[in-house]
């Protein structure tokens, strides 16, 4: 079976921007949907992150679109749908979406990481649909009782027992601790989330499952751009969401 190289911090906050907002709710949704792991085999890296992050808003923000899908129990449906919001959310801050459209010149590192991010990306965003129906039947059913599941609130250690306090009794407090400071630093909570997703990658299988009709196809380098959809009436529900995330579609109390 192929495999393919670990990311690495720098790489994930060049995949991010160094958005707080993006990638924190992608560690926090890796954390609530831990099932992603099993699925990863058949997923592209920026695919991974962007059903992480988009899913674990859409959640938080009580998403009606989402929430039908949840509700009809169509997994593939709900992947795809969180895979192109995420997508289009990680267009806006990436660094290799802006190398891509000849919009920033990398210098010499990020040229490197560039390199590695299209060997994190073998399926090159292809037949993605066609490659979710291969995750399993019980992954599946783990993935949508993850996504159904009340999103949780994050916390520092530091502010834990005060934000246990502070929280609905219904609701999960998650406590950052290794590879997160104990207190947070100003300017530096957004590697420490790229650190949290590197730390939680570091468990992932590199395999992936290259079959036909992928097999003996060279990649193309165009990764990081969403599918386009045949469906007009998407455009506006996407480009809510959008508004809301840019508006703090977040749940870390500290």
């Amino acid at each position: 079976m192929p495999e393919r190289p670990k990311p690495t911090t720098p790489l994930i906050i060049d995949l991010t921007g160094g958005d707080y907002g993006l990638v924190s709710a992608a560690y926090q949704g890796l954390h609530e949907t831990p099932s992603l792991k099993q699925a990863y085999p058949l997923l592209d890296f920026a695919e991974l992150i962007a059903i992480a992050a988009s899913s674990r808003v859409s959640r938080n923000l009580n998403d009606a679109e989402f929430r039908r899908l949840v509700d009809e129990g169509n997994v593939c449906s709900l992947i795809e749908n969180a895979k192109l919001r995420g997508l289009g959310w990680i267009k806006k801050h990436s660094l290799f979406e802006k190398i891509r459209l000849a919009l920033h010149v990398p210098d010499g590192k990020e040229a490197r990481r560039e390199s590695l991010y299209q060997k994190l990306n073998p399926f090159n965003g292809e037949e993605f649909a066609d490659r979710v129906t291969q995750i399993p039947m019980a992954v599946q059913d783990k993935l949508l009782e993850q996504f159904r599941k009340m999103p949780a609130v994050f916390s520092y250690e530091f502010f834990a027992a005060k934000t246990k306090r502070a929280a609905d009794p219904l609701v999960e407090v998650v406590t950052l601790t290794h590879p997160f400071p104990y207190f947070p630093k100003k300017g530096r909570c957004q590697e420490d989330f790229a650190n949290g997703i590197r730390a939680k990658l570091d468990n992932y299988s590199t395999d992936y499952i290259l079959a036909p009709p992928y097999e003996g196809r060279p990649p193309e380098r165009n990764i990081a751009a969403p599918a386009s959809s045949s469906n007009s009436s998407d455009a506006p529900k996407k480009a809510s969401l959008a508004s809301r995330i840019a508006s703090g579609g977040q749940m870390l109390l500290f």
